[in-house]
């Protein structure tokens, strides 16, 4: 399977995760909790958001233990980019999120260059086994 056909599975199961409600809870059997943040951006920032997202965002998030599954446009549209996330639990995506999003590091550092260059995004949580994350996979 490819990458993209991966993700866009990973996206049907967002779907149905969203509808039914799953998510609420830690991660069962072993799942990771994976966030899907898609972001349409402001036209032509795509490039430089890119750089941004991957030579400064997500190393300061790697050091903030999370896991920085994949990041990178979107192939449908030239505003589209996507971010894929996880951890063990949703109580480690909160408290790790609200370090990272509340540090000075954040706040002094790439916040502003990312954050204008968004136009909207959206977060969906779903529980995936441990090999679809790793299929996911392709770095950021």
């Amino acid at each position: 399977m490819t990458r993209w056909k991966s993700i866009l599975v990973a996206l049907a199961t967002t779907l149905f995760a969203a509808q039914t409600g799953m998510g609420a809870t830690p991660a069962p059997g072993g799942k990771r909790v994976v966030e899907f943040r898609t972001f349409t951006l402001k036209p032509g920032t795509r490039a430089e958001f890119h750089r941004i997202a991957s030579q400064l965002a997500a190393p300061m998030q790697r050091r903030a233990n999370m896991d920085v599954v994949a990041c990178g446009p979107s192939a449908h549209d030239e505003n589209s980019y996507l971010v894929i996330r996880a951890w063990a639990t949703l109580e480690d995506r909160e408290k790790t999120e609200k370090a990272f999003y509340g540090s000075d590091e954040w706040a002094k550092g790439p916040r502003d260059g990312v954050m204008e260059r968004i136009e909207t995004f959206t977060t969906a949580v779903v529980h995936l086994d441990a090999a679809t994350v790793e299929g996911l996979r392709s770095g950021c």
